[in-house]
C-alpha cells in the first residue's frame, strides 16, 4: 500500500486531523500508511521539508506528500495505490503553469508540474539525494540562496532545479 506524508503546520493540524485523515481513511488507505509531518517548532516550509528528506532517505520505496490544506479527491487512494511508482505529479494549477497543466503521462523533470508540492509521490532514495544535493550545492549557490533558501519556502521550486539539474535522466508522471 502506498505511504503519505501530510506536510503541516500548527495552525492547520485540526484541519489536518479533523478532515484530510478521516477521508483518507474511509477511502481504505490505512492510518498506519498516513504520517502526519508536523512543524512543531515552525521551523518553516523548506526546513521542514529538508527534515522529512532526511528521515525518508534510507526507507525503502517511495512516499505521497500532501500539503495541510489540500482537499483529497474522491479517488485519491485508488490514484495513489496505481500510480506507487516513481515520481508523480498529482496536482497542476494553471496559475503556475506557463502552458496550462498540459503533457500528461511521462515526462522530463523539465515539464513535471510545478505546482504539484500540493501533492506529489517521490521515492525516497531521491529525498535522500535531494537532500545532498541542498545541503552541498545550493546553499553554495548565492543566486539560489538570495531567491529562494534565504525565504525559507519554495520546496517546490528547488526541487525542480535539482530534477532538471541533477535528474535530468529521470522521468515523471504528470497525474
Amino acid at each position: 500500500m502506498a505511504k503519505v506524508m501530510i506536510h503541516a503546520c500548527n495552525d492547520r493540524l485540526w484541519y489536518v486531523n479533523e478532515y484530510i485523515v478521516p477521508s483518507m481513511t474511509a477511502q481504505g488507505v490505512a492510518r498506519d500508511d498516513i504520517t502526519v509531518w508536523l512543524d512543531k517548532e515552525s521551523k518553516g516550509n523548506l526546513k521542514s521539508f529538508l527534515e522529512s528528506c532526511r528521515a525518508l532517505a534510507d526507507t525503502p520505496g517511495g512516499t505521497w506528500h500532501l500539503q495541510d490544506d489540500v482537499l483529497i479527491a474522491h479517488d485519491f487512494s485508488e490514484k495513489i495505490n496505481e500510480h506507487d511508482n516513481g515520481i508523480v505529479c498529482a496536482f497542476c494549477h494553471d496559475l503556475y503553469e506557463t502552458e496550462g497543466c498540459t503533457h500528461l503521462g511521462p515526462v522530463v523533470p523539465f515539464l513535471a508540474w510545478q505546482s504539484c508540492f500540493q501533492c506529489i509521490r517521490i521515492p525516497n532514495e531521491t529525498l535522500g539525494h535531494f537532500y545532498k544535493w541542498f545541503n552541498e550545492v545550493a546553499i553554495h549557490d548565492e543566486e539560489l540562496v538570495k531567491r529562494y533558501i534565504s525565504k525559507n519556502r519554495s520546496d517546490d521550486t528547488l526541487f525542480r532545479i535539482f530534477m532538471c539539474n541533477e535528474r535530468s535522466w529521470d522521468r515523471a508522471y504528470n497525474l
